[in-house]
């Protein structure tokens, strides 16, 4: 990641500790952790049995609302994939270890919704 900004990352991360107790906090701890990463946005998807709702940055709002509302979110291998990966929780997982070119273009999930 060329935009990581290591010396922010600490203090976003503690945030989220904070935001746990105080969910209306989500939207901006996701801005400054995005931020920190050098991201365009960032999302916060819970597993389905979660007792919260997904949270994004503003920049992701229509994606999310859209992956919502065409049940597009349902489908998307990131989050298995994703937790599979996350073997060390102290690294952040990219989507380029979790899938391959080939599937980033051709799974419905990317191809269609993402695209």
């Amino acid at each position: 990641m060329s935009g990581l900004r290591e010396d922010r990352l600490a203090a976003v991360i503690d945030r989220f500790y904070e935001t746990a107790t105080q969910p209306e906090l989500w939207r901006v701890v996701l801005a400054e952790y995005a931020d920190a990463l050098g991201a365009d946005g960032a999302v916060l998807l819970p597993g389905p049995a979660a007792p919260m709702m997904p949270n994004c940055t503003e920049s992701l709002d229509e994606l999310l609302e859209t992956g919502m509302r065409e049940h597009w979110l349902a489908d998307n291998p990131r989050l298995v994939r994703g937790m599979r990966a996350l073997t060390d929780t102290r690294r952040v997982v990219t989507e380029s270890e979790i899938f391959t070119p080939d599937e980033l273009d051709h799974l419905p999930f990317n191809a269609d919704f993402i695209g």
